[in-house]
């Protein structure tokens, strides 16, 4: 791992960074994340770390269906609901018809 962590930082000039960001991956691997309750259950699964998983997806395609809505409305959601509400340039004021196609990092 830390051998993979080297050259990425390496590439970008942060050498001075390889111990540090190691420790971090590894310690966010290792940490036990607390599932949601499903039901019919009434406890919650018990947690599990990333570096327990026998499988994942690093990117998982979901499709929402998007008739009508104005880019502008969903700008303005993701913009309060993300980064702290820091400006960022809006997406331009068109409808969108259809479907809004995306991936989840990580699942």
């Amino acid at each position: 791992l830390r051998d993979q962590v080297a050259r990425r930082c390496q590439a970008r000039g942060w050498s001075g960074w390889v111990d540090t960001v190691t420790d971090w991956l590894l310690a966010c691997l290792q940490a036990r994340l607390p599932l949601p309750h499903a039901p019919p259950a009434e406890h919650a699964a018990a947690p599990v770390a990333l570096a327990d998983l026998r499988t994942c997806l690093p990117e998982m395609e979901f499709w929402l269906a998007a008739q009508p809505l104005s880019a502008r409305d969903i700008d303005r959601l993701v913009t309060a609901h993300t980064l702290g509400g820091a400006p960022r340039p809006p997406l331009r004021d068109d409808r969108l018809h259809g479907m809004f196609k995306g991936f989840m990092d990580l699942v």
